[in-house]
């Protein structure tokens, strides 16, 4: 995580220097709203779509701690206790950042991997558009008047005045994820140890013991049982395919 990374490297401990990190974003920080102008048709579009039920994600790239986060929302018009976004990330709870795809996966993870359509809405081509495309995300490029700069076809596009009306004109099989393509299948699986790490740690022992229902398996018998499959499955066969010309993988019962 970022701690991890992040002092260790200063010789420093962050319970040293907190102190003058919190005093920053409280007195410092927040002198940089005078250089911030609203959008109010940004305001409208999100206005609109949580009154259609949509569930909206802040998909901004989390290299800031979370009271940062907060405080630009609300000088964008948006603050967090008004409007109820179905997830802020920030660096004190997220493992990836733009423009890796794991970022995307690990967000939709975060979601519970929903099953309802998903879209990416976003104005930079490299950390918003192409790094959701790689996870095989539906985008809405907001570009302004600006050109389409890849040699790949262009993706829907527009200003956010067109971002709903588009929207609603969409199949919804047309906005489901495709999580197909190798880059897709490596973000996944590279996100999801720190997905259920996160969700794990939303949840108290007493929580994740729980079975639904008797004869269904509670969080952490899941969990094990993923952990036990993959060191005792899927890695002797995957080792098998890397080491072996032709070889057998027996097929095994895992649930005992």
């Amino acid at each position: 995580n970022f701690d991890a990374a992040f002092y260790p490297p200063l010789n420093l401990k962050r319970a040293d220097v907190q102190p003058s990190i919190d005093a920053f974003y409280a007195q410092d920080f927040p002198a940089l709203r005078r250089n911030v102008q609203k959008r109010p048709e940004a305001v409208r579009v999100v206005e609109d779509a949580l009154q259609r039920g949509y569930r909206v994600g802040i998909a901004t790239n989390p290299l800031f701690p979370l009271t940062a986060i907060v405080q630009r929302l609300e000088w964008a018009g948006l603050p967090v206790e008004q409007y109820p976004f179905a997830l802020v990330p920030s660096y004190e709870s997220f493992h990836f950042a733009k423009p890796n795809p794991a970022y995307f996966a690990e967000f939709l993870g975060r979601l519970g991997w929903p099953q309802e359509p998903v879209v990416m809405i976003g104005n930079d081509v490299s950390l918003d558009i192409a790094a959701a495309r790689q996870l095989g995300l539906p985008v809405y490029w907001v570009n302004g008047t600006e050109q389409w700069p890849g040699p790949d076809e262009s993706p829907p596009h527009g200003g956010l005045e067109g971002l709903l009306p588009w929207l609603e004109s969409q199949d919804a099989d047309a906005l489901a994820p495709k999580l197909t393509s190798p880059s897709a299948m490596l973000a996944v699986l590279e996100s999801t140890p720190a997905v259920l790490a996160a969700l794990c740690a939303d949840r108290g022992d007493e929580a994740l013991a729980l079975r639904p229902m008797a004869g269904e398996w509670s969080p952490v018998e899941v969990l094990c049982h993923l952990r036990d499959v993959e060191q005792e499955v899927n890695l002797p066969r995957v080792s098998k395919v890397a080491h072996e010309n032709n070889p057998f993988l027996a097929g095994q019962d895992t649930d005992p």
